[in-house]
């Protein structure tokens, strides 16, 4: 069965609610694909910081 969780004005819309059926599979890969991205885009600045000579970067600091 789905939820009714966002209602929507009949006068507007054809549907009086958006159909809504959340299941918990569905969230473990959003949660997954959150982490591996998030994951993926702390690596080029590392990759980046550890290519410079820390005293270089402290002299434009």
């Amino acid at each position: 069965d789905r939820y009714r969780w966002l209602q929507l004005d009949e006068s507007v819309y054809s549907l009086a609610y958006v159909p809504f059926d959340p299941r918990p599979m569905d969230a473990i890969w959003v949660a997954g694909i959150a982490i591996f991205v998030s994951f993926i885009a702390t690596l080029y600045p590392a990759h980046n910081a550890s290519r410079i000579v820390p005293v270089e970067a402290l002299r434009y600091e």
